[in-house]
Parts: structure tokens; C-alpha cells; sequence
């Protein structure tokens, strides 16, 4: 297995103009004025790819939004696991050796920890469901771009 070589500052900025610069001459170019669509319906469209571009953003952003409260319940998840196994290590081999009924404890550290377990899946899960918001929103930028632009033009 190796490691994925991640962009540096360098690349994304020379990435960027490099983008201004095409997008540019694009439009230095070509006609993007589009005199058969009328007004109204330029900014009905215009307006579209606004709202679609503002949603890309939202989307964009939900790893920062949620990145802290994955953080926490992966943190949390991870302890309550460490703490209930030790629990019922510690509660199976005083079953064994006391006549004390310790069923309710065991069965309660079992639930604990499954739940723990079930969470910490649900948070080891959630890259995927990022990557998807990823690539969800670089689809509707460049959907919201393309109608701002014909709704402009």
C-alpha cells in the first residue's frame, strides 16, 4: 500500500490561474450572448445557477461542518469500546469465581459496547459519504456555472 501524493499550495495556485486564464480566453473568444434566449428567461436562468452554485458550496463545506462531531464520536466510540471490554473482562472472571449473579452487568458492558462499535462503523462510513457531497458539488458548480453563464450572456 502507498500513500497518495497530496497537492501543495504550489499546484492548487498555479491550478487556479491556470483556470482564470482558460476560462478567459474563453470567453475573450467565443459569443457567450446567447441574443435567442430571452430576458426573462436569462435571469429565471441566471438565478437557477446561482441557487445551484450556492448549494454546491454547501455541500462543499459539510466536512468542515462535521468533521468535529465525527471527531468526537470516533473519540468517544474508541473509549466506550476500551472501557467496556475491560469491564467485562473484569466482570466474566469475577462470574467465575463469586456466586454473584453479574448477568445484568455483563449484559448491560455487551449492549454498551456493541452500541460503541455500531457507532464507530457509522463514523469509519462517513469519508464515503463525503467523497459522494465531493463529487456531488463539483458537479453542480460546474451545472450552476454553465447556467449563470448562458443566463448572463
Amino acid at each position: 500500500m502507498s500513500y497518495f501524493k497530496l497537492p501543495e499550495k504550489k499546484k492548487q495556485f498555479i491550478i487556479t490561474i491556470g483556470t482564470v486564464v482558460i476560462y478567459g480566453a474563453i470567453f475573450a473568444i467565443t459569443d457567450t450572448l446567447f441574443p435567442e434566449i430571452p430576458g426573462d428567461i436569462k435571469r429565471k436562468i441566471t438565478q437557477g445557477g446561482l441557487f445551484v452554485i450556492f448549494l454546491s458550496g454547501l455541500l462543499a463545506s459539510q466536512s468542515f461542518l462535521w468533521h468535529s462531531k465525527v471527531q468526537h464520536n470516533k473519540e468517544l466510540a474508541e473509549m466506550e469500546i476500551e472501557k467496556s471490554e475491560e469491564s467485562l473482562k473484569i466482570l466474566k472472571a469475577h462470574a467465575k469465581s463469586t456466586p454473584t449473579d453479574l448477568a445484568q452487568p455483563i449484559k448491560e458492558n455487551n449492549e454498551k459496547l456493541i452500541t460503541a462499535k455500531s457507532k464507530l462503523e457509522e463514523v469509519n462510513n462517513h469519508p464515503s459519504t463525503l467523497i459522494f457531497s465531493g463529487k456531488l458539488s463539483v458537479f453542480l458548480l460546474g451545472l450552476g456555472t454553465l447556467l449563470s453563464i448562458v443566463g448572463a450572456g
